[in-house]
């Protein structure tokens, strides 16, 4: 998360499900305890993963969270997938598209989005 950049145009990927959204990094990333929504703390919102407050008091062991305007998002049951399609997934949390032109096809088709210009 730490190799985020305020700016960075992100894809993300919900494994076993597909692609559920393109957005642009609003911050870089902060430890959890310092994320406020609408100037509330974010530890103090209904989450669904209770477990995100877990190593607060730690830098090197809690949950850094960066803020993201979504371009265009969809819910797991419409995550966009296609088998055998030599699309680019990866257990990473960072991962970069370069090399990557089917992927990159394959997501600008899918949602409609010219990448590339999102970079600028």
């Amino acid at each position: 998360m730490l190799g985020f950049h305020e700016g960075d145009v992100v894809a993300a990927y919900l494994k076993g499900k597909g692609f559920v959204g393109i957005g642009k990094l609003t911050s870089r990333a902060n430890p959890i305890r310092e994320v406020m929504i609408n100037q509330v703390p974010l530890l103090s919102h209904d989450l669904k993963c209770k477990s995100m407050g877990d190593n607060v008091d730690s830098n090197d062991l809690c949950e850094y969270v960066a803020s993201v305007q979504w371009i265009k998002k969809l819910d797991r049951v419409n995550a966009i997938w296609k088998k055998n399609a030599s699309i680019y997934t990866t257990m990473h949390i960072r991962a970069s598209l370069d090399g990557q032109p089917e992927t990159i096809a394959f997501l600008e088709a899918e949602f409609g989005l010219n990448l590339r210009e999102l970079l600028n």
